[in-house]
């Protein structure tokens, strides 16, 4: 009998934790309502609305980002939290988040980024078509012609043909001659 009691009592312990705890997950559940929070984001020297400012809680997929004139509202799962505000032309702002009716003003720092040299380079076709041109048509005669529209020249060329060619007549002074010549072919 004394054996049978303490099971009883074993039992009723259990239950009683069981029925505690779901107790307790009811009250989480039911506190675990939305939480807004609003305010605006601003430039830190200037004091104007930053737009387009990304603010997130960190670790959710909340977030939203601010409109025209630096405003935002989001709702938040849960506080105590971490608000983010990042925008790409500005430092990010890390802050906690402990009172629920809080209206913020999120001050964001200009993020200077610095690059030592920047190189652009890449092969000028057309340039190198133009002295190819040049060596082949006029060859030796660079002294005696001029081509007074070499804009108009358009190339193609694989390893076997060079074409020059025109939609408009190609200009050519011969200086030897003294005249000027207008030239409509397909130079090949």
């Amino acid at each position: 009998m004394n054996n049978k009691f303490t099971y009883t009592s074993l039992y009723m312990v259990l239950a009683m934790c069981f029925l505690h705890c779901t107790l307790l997950a009811q009250a989480t559940i039911s506190k675990s309502e939305e939480f807004i929070l609003s305010g605006t984001v601003i430039n830190s020297e200037t004091r104007k609305p930053i737009p387009h400012a990304e603010i997130f809680i960190s670790g959710t997929t909340r977030g939203c980002i601010s409109d025209m004139q630096g405003n935002f509202i989001l709702e938040v799962p849960y506080i105590p939290c971490t608000l983010v505000a990042d925008h790409i032309s500005y430092e990010s702002f890390i802050t906690p988040i402990v009172n629920k009716n809080e209206v913020l003003e999120i001050t964001l720092k200009t993020n200077v980024f610095s690059i030592e040299e920047v190189k652009i380079s890449g092969k000028n076709k057309r340039k190198k078509n133009l002295r190819y041109f040049y060596s082949y048509f006029i060859r030796k005669n660079k002294n005696k012609f001029e081509v007074l529209n070499d804009s108009v020249l358009y190339f193609k060329s694989d390893k076997k043909e060079f074409v020059a060619y025109s939609n408009e007549p190609l200009i050519i002074i011969n200086k030897i001659l003294g005249y000027k010549t207008k030239l409509r072919c397909l130079l090949n």
